[in-house]
C-alpha cells in the first residue's frame, strides 16, 4: 500500500515469482471500510487473472510506518488514519475467509528491498525508497533487518532528527518541492522539476541541492552500516541522473555501492511473497 495506491499480486505457490497482478487508485483519507474495500478489489482483480483459478492460503502486506508487523495493527496517523488502532489482520481474515496465522505484514521499504534482492545476493544491503517520503531498509545475507535495529535512537529513517526537523521533511516530495520554491522555482510537480532540470538551472540546483542533502543523510545514517549495495526506489528514483551527481558529490565512493532498481512498484509484491514464505511456506 502506497500513498495514492494499492497494488497486489497473485502467485501460485509453485512459482511463487510469476503471478498476475492489479492495482487501485486510492485515497490516503478515505474511511477504514472503504480501505478495505480497494484492497480487497485489487486482490480479487489480480486472483481473478490466475489461470488455472487459485484460492487464497496466505496474504502478505506491504505497509509503511508505523505499524505493529507482528500484530497486524496500524499505528499510522499521518496516512490511512481511519485505520489507526485497527486490526487490520483480523479484517483482511475475515474478508477472504482464511486464518489470521497466514497474514503476514511487512514494512514496504523491506519489501522493496528483498523483492529487489530475490533473485541476486548481497552480504549486507541497503534499499531506500524515495517518493511521498522516504523509507530505509536494510538486509544482511538475504533477510530484512529492521532499521530501528540499525539507525539511530531506535527511529526509522524517516523519523531522525535532521536540521530541526526530520529527514522525510527534507528528502521527499514536499522537500523538494520546498527547495524549488525558495529557489523561486515555479514548476508545480518533482516530475516536471526534474524533467526540465535538463534545460531549466533553477530546476537542476533544485534536485542538486537534493541530491547533496541524500548523500549528506546517507553518510551520516547508512554508510555506518558498510552495505555492499543500496539500491534507489521509489518514484523518485526514476530521475536520478538528476540528483545523483549531488550525492556523489558529498562522497565519491558511493559511486561504487548504487544500484537503480530492477522492478520498482513490482519489488515490494516480490518482496512481500518472499517473506511469506520464508515466515509460512
Amino acid at each position: 500500500m502506497g500513498g495514492s495506491h494499492v497494488a497486489a499480486m497473485a502467485a501460485p505457490l509453485n512459482s511463487p515469482f510469476a503471478g498476475t497482478s492489479a492495482s487501485a487508485a486510492l485515497d490516503e483519507g478515505g474511511s477504514a471500510s472503504y480501505l478495505f474495500d480497494r484492497i480487497e478489489g485489487a486482490a480479487r482483480v489480480a486472483l481473478s487473472a490466475l489461470t488455472p483459478p487459485a484460492v487464497i492460503v496466505g496474504i502478505a502486506v506491504a505497509m509503511p510506518g508505523p505499524f505493529d508487523y507482528a500484530n497486524g495493527i496500524s499505528l499510522l496517523q499521518h496516512k490511512f488514519a481511519a485505520w489507526y488502532g485497527v486490526d487490520v489482520r483480523k479484517h483482511l481474515a475475515v474478508r477472504f475467509g482464511i486464518d489470521e496465522e497466514n497474514i503476514v505484514f511487512l514494512n514496504d521499504a523491506d519489501a522493496f528491498l528483498l523483492g529487489e534482492l530475490h533473485d541476486s545476493s548481497a552480504s549486507k544491503a541497503v534499499g531506500i525508497t524515495l517518493g511521498t517520503g522516504i523509507g530505509a531498509a536494510f538486509a544482511i545475507d538475504g533477510r530484512a533487518v529492521p532499521a530501528t535495529e540499525i539507525l539511530p535512537n531506535h527511529c526509522d529513517l524517516y523519523a531522525l532528527p535532521w536540521k530541526g526537523s526530520t529527514v522525510e521533511e527534507f528528502l521527499s516530495t514536499r522537500g523538494i518541492m520546498k527547495l524549488h520554491k525558495e529557489r523561486g522555482g515555479h514548476y508545480q510537480s518533482v516530475k516536471e522539476i526534474a524533467e526540465k532540470s535538463g534545460v531549466d538551472p533553477i530546476a537542476a540546483d533544485t534536485m542538486s541541492a537534493f541530491g547533496k542533502e541524500l548523500g549528506l543523510v546517507i553518510d551520516t545514517f547508512l554508510s555506518p552500516f558498510a552495505p555492499d549495495v543500496i539500491i534507489l526506489g521509489g518514484s523518485i528514483s526514476r530521475s536520478y541522473q538528476t540528483f545523483l551527481p549531488g550525492v556523489l558529490s558529498v562522497n565519491p565512493v558511493l559511486a561504487n555501492l548504487f544500484r537503480v532498481a530492477s522492478y520498482f512498484e513490482k519489488a515490494a509484491l516480490l518482496g512481500s511473497i518472499a517473506e511469506w514464505l520464508r515466515q509460512r511456506g
